[in-house]
């Protein structure tokens, strides 16, 4: 019978934040200032403490880095950044998901990054689903807007439910994998909540849940 399998994307199936990846790449290009490159890492670090209050108002800022590019050239660049970052993806993750897809699992990678980068990698490894954070667009042209909302948080646990209604996609014998305390209303949503190479504090939630621990090591 068949099931879902809801897949965060970083630290959990990547290694690393793919947002903290791509502005790397970017600037190695010479596509953003040296300032927002440590505007981002400031950031990130602050995320890694918990000491973000408004990650969503943080995102949003970031994706305006988009305004004004080309969403065509935008994917071609995403394609090349993707090359850049394949040998970061955990084998452990990926065989993980190899045997989900032999028991006829339906794999929905979930992630508050971009969906043009999400819908990469989702079909490079043959996914059924990819749930990320999208941006408006006209005429071709990205607007530095988001499309819809962030995918974090309970807003990720919202999307998902309303995904779901509109497949008619049972959530019996589900599961999810993520590394975050953020996705503690996908843990809660899912079946089976799978907490992946957890921080302190969401080992000792994980452990009052009886929630499984996993630790992916390449």
């Amino acid at each position: 019978m068949s099931y879902v399998v809801f897949f965060d994307l970083d630290d959990t199936l990547l290694k690393g934040q793919s947002q903290k990846l791509l502005v790397k790449y970017l600037f190695q290009r010479k596509k953003v200032s040296v300032f927002f490159l440590m505007m981002i890492y400031f950031w990130f670090i602050l995320y890694k403490l918990n000491l973000v209050k408004d990650v969503i108002k943080i995102r949003e800022i970031s994706f305006r880095i988009c305004r004004g590019w080309n969403v065509l050239y935008t994917i071609d660049l995403l394609n090349d950044f993707f090359k850049d970052i394949k040998s970061k993806f955990y084998k452990d993750a990926i065989n993980e998901i190899n045997l989900h897809k032999e028991k006829d699992g339906k794999i929905i990678l979930v992630s508050a990054s971009l969906l043009p980068l999400v819908e990469i990698i989702r079909k490079y490894f043959s996914f059924d689903y990819a749930i990320a954070t999208d941006l408006k667009s006209e005429n071709g042209i990205f607007t530095g807007e988001i499309f819809g909302s962030v995918v974090y948080g309970e807003n990720k646990k919202n999307l998902i439910k309303e995904f779901l209604k509109e497949k008619k996609i049972s959530l019996k014998g589900s599961f999810a994998y993520s590394d975050h305390i953020s996705d503690y209303d996908l843990f809660e949503l899912a079946d089976n909540p799978i907490v992946v190479n957890p921080n302190k504090k969401l080992f000792n939630i994980a452990k009052q849940k009886g929630w499984m621990v996993k630790i992916f090591h390449k």
